[in-house]
């Protein structure tokens, strides 16, 4: 009896010691959900967006946190030692959506509901939206419509840029040659 309570012991300490994994500085880790958030501290601000498979190298962890940094590659033509030279963007730069609302860096990638629409939009309406509704149209390469959906950025203040995301379910990526982005209505 004083064996088997040993060993029960002994059993529970191992699922114990293994569901609470600890990660020393330069270990190598993987993401293994689909997307998972960057942030800059622990439950900080969101900084980026890691796809699963993601290599990152371990720095340190602080309870549920892990502090890595990215491991991959990068367009040599994309980076710069210069911070100075970097162009900053300005509603210039970014594309009209109506109502004083411009939007910036929209791409589409293949997601796990159909195609899927990731990109930043930037109020410089003059006032703040507690909810601001915008219009997104697919088109096809000869301007055919390939679908419609919206997108809902929350606590858009003026001067403020947010990212957003949606999906597309009907308009498969490989048709989507171009798009628009209008702003509908907003509070």
């Amino acid at each position: 009896m004083r064996l088997q309570k040993i060993i029960i012991a002994f059993v529970f300490g191992v699922v114990l010691v293994s569901s609470a994994i600890a990660y020393a500085p330069e270990d190598t880790v993987y993401v293994k959900e689909e997307k998972e958030n960057l942030r800059d501290a622990p439950n900080g601000n969101k900084i980026g967006l890691l796809l699963q498979r993601t290599e990152l190298k371990v720095i340190e962890e602080k309870g549920q946190w892990v502090k890595v940094t990215v491991t991959g590659w990068i367009y040599k033509p994309s980076v710069t030692k210069n911070l100075a030279s970097i162009k900053k963007k300005t509603h210039k730069d970014m594309i009209p959506a109506g109502n004083g609302f411009y939007c910036g860096n929209v791409s589409f990638r293949t997601g796990t509901l159909g195609a899927e629409c990731i990109g930043e939009i930037t109020n410089r309406s003059g006032q703040s939206y507690q909810l601001a509704n915008f219009v997104l149209s697919v088109y096809d390469e000869d301007d055919r419509l390939l679908e419609t959906t919206y997108i809902n950025i929350s606590n858009i203040g003026n001067g403020v840029t947010k990212s957003f995301q949606t999906f597309l379910m009907n308009a498969p990526l490989s048709r989507v040659s171009a798009y628009k982005i209008q702003f509908e209505n907003g509070f």
